[in-house]
């Protein structure tokens, strides 16, 4: 199974209160989660020329033993496009991660890979969540 890693940057932001006005901002934080993931074909649809447009279903599973993501699963709907002959690809997808309370946790990500065994890499942004996640709006680079 395929193990992606994904740095997540923090910013702490402060309500716009004349208390909290007078300190300062928090430093982003980064950190480190790794994931474990599964792809399901929904549907291809060949393009002409080499390449084929595709819907995939993604499961996600965090393998951390702790820090703030560990426990999150995750569902992804991507859509993009393949090239048939080196199997590279670019898309772009929404994931709803959920831990066991049933906190939500949402991300839109844009990614690529240039095929033949490489390394999938992109970027993307925590655009928020429920409970606990609630007004999440990190940066996610993979």
């Amino acid at each position: 199974m395929p193990k992606i890693v994904r740095t997540l940057t923090i910013a702490t932001l402060l309500a716009a209160t004349s208390a909290l006005a007078q300190e300062a901002t928090p430093a982003p934080e980064e950190f480190d989660g790794a994931f474990t993931w599964t792809a399901v074909d929904l549907s291809t649809v060949p393009m002409g020329e080499g390449q084929a447009a595709y819907v995939q279903e993604t499961y996600i599973v965090n393998t951390d033993a702790e820090g703030p993501l560990a426990g999150l699963a995750a569902r992804c709907v991507f859509m993009g496009v393949t090239d048939l002959a080196t199997t590279g690809m670019r898309d772009t997808g929404t994931c709803v991660y959920q831990d066991a309370e049933g906190n939500q946790l949402w991300d839109r990500l844009e990614g690529v890979s240039a095929g033949n065994g490489a390394a999938y890499g992109g970027s993307g942004t925590w655009i928020g969540g429920t409970d606990r996640f609630e007004g999440a709006s990190w940066g996610v680079h993979l």
